[in-house]
């Protein structure tokens, strides 16, 4: 058996539906390739072994800890640490906790001894013997001390396969090392595989220098377009060091493409709006940040706003939210009239007193009345204390009562909706089913912990078929083909990535044992690894970067794409420039198509009437 290894989920996807063509292509009977990511092959060999009765589970403790689970204690141990002062004990303690993964995986006791100990260090030894005595006396483990337990049943079992290919690894961690080793001398065969070759030769690289980011999405956009849908070309890829910095701008030039030439609906400005199935954005967000689920929040702080109150904004936001009962006009008028009162907190029982005293016309609809008197009276009957079980389920009725995710108006949730709503209740469960789960709090201290926790969980929506067009970070794309790609976002200020070493561990031990993001050398040496990957993935290739920041500072382009295309190109040829096409974005062509301004002088007041003041 051949086990592939891909370095993500994307690529992983990518490796199964090429393997399978190639099997259709030359067998009669069709075997299903087995490729994984390491970690998602690490936990199934683990539940197919115990299955089969193979692991030893006398030392395994009860529970292996989540990162958030985990995080947790880390911060409850700062929390005791006398005569410190942070800004953001949330962020600290996941500092923390990463300078422990790191520590276990890249360094050892042993390599101390010589180091200078800085205060900082001197904190998280401390922390670490703490935090690994609270393991003990849970009887958990975190994931990384799990991760040791596989392999120690590694040297002890047979091979996992007769060959290991890994696919997109341009860096392998000393535990993936580790495990290979012990593979290897199981006498397994272990192949790194470089890039796919191409089907055709790929054409000479071309380079654009935007006059700003703006104009850099566009062109991106405007290119992708006319390789989709005049062209024809099924695979497009548009990548980025940083999509979220870029998406904005991308996705509202494809939309308005998308709106000028095919009359697809452009998002907020048109009803009968739906996701465009001409792109995808690879762009796995915070759960909170989705529309839906931030409404479940804002709906249960403004109900519980009587204990504790809640900014006039987040009041605002709920009453005129699309997902609220009632018709949206009468909600914006009566978000309007409250306005006026200029309150700066809010509180539900204030807001009822105060319209009902001066009998507005402007109300609540009959139906959200209803669901605010009742979720009151839900709330009224709760125990001071509750333990996350009992949380979760008052949660549940109360968003029940509140009509929450029932609808948009007169119509059902749509896919888009349907994924983030089931994505909350899935978090929901998995939240009642953590360690902590058995103690005691207020309702209130119980959703600000699980407000943090579906911060932390990252979702991205499934779209409905395959789209031409597809928006990913670099490292995503590493490793796959295309028929084209564009690559931006290519300034000197952008890549390589800046080092970003952890605060807790001493940095040259960091720089000496290769840690991830330890310093600009291995950034470096890691931007040109996957810059080349990069070059090799598709016929056609385009680099591109801003001259000009959204500050007004000049931006110069990355001398790791400028080597790259110094490699790519012939002796004495020079690099082919991208022509600019011609892009007019809708506000312009409005303001050009809109009448001329008429000037009208008029400086002259109304007449008064003879005697008024």
């Amino acid at each position: 058996m051949i086990l592939y290894l891909a370095v993500n989920n994307r690529l992983c996807q990518f490796l199964k539906t090429n393997l399978l063509v190639n099997e259709l292509a030359n067998n009669s009977v069709l075997i299903t390739p087995q490729v994984f990511t390491w970690q998602t092959f690490l936990n199934q060999w683990q539940q197919q072994q115990h299955l089969a009765g193979k692991l030893d589970f006398v030392d395994f403790p009860s529970k292996v800890l989540s990162d958030f689970e985990a995080q947790l204690i880390w911060e409850e141990l700062l929390a005791k640490k006398e005569n410190i002062s942070l800004l953001n004990s949330n962020e600290t303690a996941k500092q923390l906790y990463q300078a422990w993964l790191y520590f276990n995986e890249y360094m050892s006791s042993d390599s101390l001894d010589e180091v200078f100990k800085t205060e900082e260090f001197e904190l998280f030894l401390s922390l670490k013997q703490q935090y690994q005595q609270r393991l003990t006396e849970l009887d958990c483990w975190d994931k990384i001390l799990l991760i040791q337990q596989q392999l120690s049943w590694f040297e002890k079992l047979a091979p996992v396969a007769e060959e290991i290919k890994l696919v997109g690894f341009d860096d392998v961690s000393p535990y993936l090392k580790k495990w290979l080793a012990l593979q290897q001398n199981k006498a397994t065969k272990i192949e790194f595989l470089e890039q796919f070759e191409l089907a055709e030769k790929p054409l000479p690289p071309k380079l654009f220098g935007a006059k700003s980011e703006q104009q850099e999405a566009q062109q991106a956009a405007a290119w992708a377009y006319d390789l989709a849908y005049q062209q024809g070309l099924k695979s497009i890829a548009i990548v980025a060091p940083d999509v979220a910095e870029v998406s904005e701008n991308l996705i509202w030039a494809l939309d308005e493409l998308m709106w000028k030439n095919k009359q697809f609906p452009l998002p907020s400005h048109q009803q009968n709006w739906q996701d465009s199935p001409f792109y995808n954005v690879s762009l796995g967000q915070p759960l909170l940040n989705y529309p839906l689920i931030k409404q479940a929040f804002s709906s249960l702080k403004i109900m519980f706003s009587n204990q504790r109150s809640v900014e006039f904004e987040v009041f605002s936001n709920w009453l005129i939210s699309p997902y609220n009962l009632g018709d949206l006009i009468q909600r914006q008028k009566l978000d309007f009239k409250l306005r006026r009162w200029q309150w700066t907190k809010i509180s539900i029982d204030k807001v009822l007193a105060k319209m009902s005293k001066e009998d507005c016309k402007e109300s609540f609809s009959a139906e959200l009345s209803l669901s605010i008197v009742d979720s009151l009276e839900q709330i009224s009957q709760q125990q001071k204390k509750l333990t996350a079980i009992v949380f979760i389920e008052q949660l549940l009725n109360l968003l029940s009562t509140l009509k929450w995710a029932t609808g948009v108006g007169k119509r059902s949730l749509d896919s888009q909706e349907y994924q983030q709503q089931q994505a909350f209740i899935k978090a929901l469960n998995l939240f009642k089913s953590y360690q902590f789960s058995k103690e005691k709090q207020s309702f209130l201290n119980w959703l600000a912990l699980l407000e943090r926790f579906v911060a932390e969980q990252i979702f991205q929506p499934k779209n409905v078929g395959e789209s031409p067009i597809q928006i990913m970070g670099l490292l995503e794309a590493g490793g796959q083909q295309f028929d084209a790609i564009w690559i931006m976002g290519m300034s000197i200020e952008s890549w390589p990535r800046e080092a970003h070493p952890n605060p807790f561990l001493p940095m040259n031990l960091q720089r000496e044992k290769g840690v991830p993001r330890a310093d600009s050398a291995r950034e470096l040496h890691y931007a040109k690894t996957l810059s080349r990957r990069l070059a090799k993935s598709a016929k056609q290739v385009v680099w591109s970067y801003s001259t000009k920041a959204n500050d007004g500072r000049e931006l110069l382009l990355s001398p790791v794409v400028e080597l790259l295309i110094n490699e790519t190109l012939d002796f004495n040829s020079t690099v082919e420039k991208y022509i600019e096409q011609p892009f007019s974005c809708l506000a312009r062509q409005s303001l050009a198509s809109a009448k001329p301004v008429e000037w009208v002088e008029d400086n002259k007041a109304p007449a008064l009437e003879k005697g008024a003041k």
